[in-house]
C-alpha cells in the first residue's frame, strides 16, 4: 500500500509539474528524456546505462525516472529562483532513484 501511496504522489507531482509547464503527455515525454540526457553526466552509472541508444527507444521505465527526474529539476529550479542556493544534479538523480525504491 506504501508503494502503490507513493506512486500515487509521484504522478500527480509529474501532472502538475507537466500542466505548469503546459506541456501534453508526448511533449513532456520527450522534454524530460532531453531534460535527463542533458544531465546523465551527474547520473550513477547505472542510471547512464539505461537511456544508451536512440532518445525514441527509451524503456518505459526509463522514460518514468526521467518524469520523476525532470519533476525534481523544475522544482529544484523554482526553489533555486526563490532562495539563491544552487542544487546538484548528482542530488536530483539519487533522489529519483530513491522514489522509485532505489531499484535500478
Amino acid at each position: 500500500n506504501n508503494i502503490s501511496q507513493n506512486q500515487h504522489v509521484i504522478n500527480l507531482a509529474i501532472a502538475k509539474t507537466r500542466e505548469k509547464l503546459h506541456l501534453d503527455r508526448e511533449q513532456w515525454r520527450r522534454f524530460s528524456i532531453f531534460n535527463a540526457r542533458l544531465a546523465l553526466d551527474s547520473a550513477p552509472d547505472n542510471v547512464r546505462q539505461l537511456f544508451l541508444g536512440k532518445p525514441s527507444e527509451t524503456s518505459k521505465d526509463t522514460v518514468f525516472l526521467a518524469e520523476v527526474f525532470t519533476a525534481l529539476v523544475v522544482r529544484a529550479e523554482d526553489m533555486a529562483a526563490a532562495t539563491k542556493i544552487p542544487y546538484d544534479f548528482a542530488d536530483l538523480w539519487n533522489e529519483a532513484v530513491a522514489l522509485l525504491g532505489g531499484q535500478i
